[in-house]
Order: C-alpha cells, then sequence, then structure tokens
C-alpha cells in the first residue's frame, strides 16, 4: 500500500482489507472493539488493524494523520 513518499510493506490484523487509498489519502477502518488505545493513553488492546514500514532512524521524517472516528457522529 502506496502513499506519496511512503509504502506500507506489513500489515497486521487485517489492516489490508480494512485499507483503502484514493487521492493520496488512506483510509483505514477498524471493526468495533479493535482500538489502539483508551482515555489516558494506555494501550488497551492489540487488535486494532496496523500498517506497518520501515524507517530510516538517520533520516528525519514526519508523519501526520487526521483521525476522523465516525462512531461519534452517532451519539
Amino acid at each position: 500500500m502506496t502513499l506519496p513518499g511512503i509504502t506500507f510493506t506489513l500489515s497486521l490484523n487485517g489492516a489490508a482489507a480494512h485499507a483503502k487509498v484514493e487521492d493520496g489519502s488512506l483510509t483505514l477502518e477498524s471493526e468495533a472493539r479493535h482500538d489502539n488505545f483508551r482515555p489516558g493513553r494506555e494501550l488497551s488492546n492489540n487488535t486494532a488493524p496496523l500498517l506497518l514500514t520501515e524507517v530510516d532512524n538517520k533520516q528525519p521524517f514526519t508523519l501526520t494523520a487526521r483521525v476522523t472516528p465516525t462512531f461519534l457522529k452517532d451519539v
């Protein structure tokens, strides 16, 4: 899965089946109760879909994300 400037080479927990790239943006959906963190930033479980890539730690890099939790729209 490739975005401008980054190629994800490994996926875990079904991420490849839940991800799509369109117009240079990545959308990664997750099923209910499959999340990485809970309030307080504590690791809550390891079932969330993950996309991974190797990073050259000798070079500076920035990865930014905008998260839109759709489940909040029904609250």
